[in-house]
């Protein structure tokens, strides 16, 4: 249930953080652009895909379920490292 609401408030916030923290552009004809829209979108198929098809093998491969999440961990920072350094330019 803990890990039901963290990807809830997740989902939910990352558009304001994409508006409001990286200025990410806006008119007044679309307040929200796509991108921002499809982003939470994108964010929990992808979450879906992974936790149906590759976290189980990932499991079987490793043998152990801290090693996975310390995987997983590790491909989430790296994969994130270029959208903290743009937005801090």
């Amino acid at each position: 249930m803990l890990a039901r609401i963290a990807v809830n408030v997740t989902m939910s916030i990352q558009p304001f953080y994409l508006l409001n923290v990286t200025k990410f552009p806006k008119n007044p004809n679309n307040p929200t652009p796509l991108p921002i829209a499809i982003t939470p979108l994108l964010s929990y198929i992808t979450s879906l895909i992974f936790s149906l098809f590759l976290y189980g093998p990932m499991v079987k491969r490793l043998k152990n379920r801290v090693k996975p999440m310390f995987v997983a961990t590790c491909i989430i920072i790296v994969g994130s490292l270029p959208l903290l350094v743009n937005s801090s330019n």
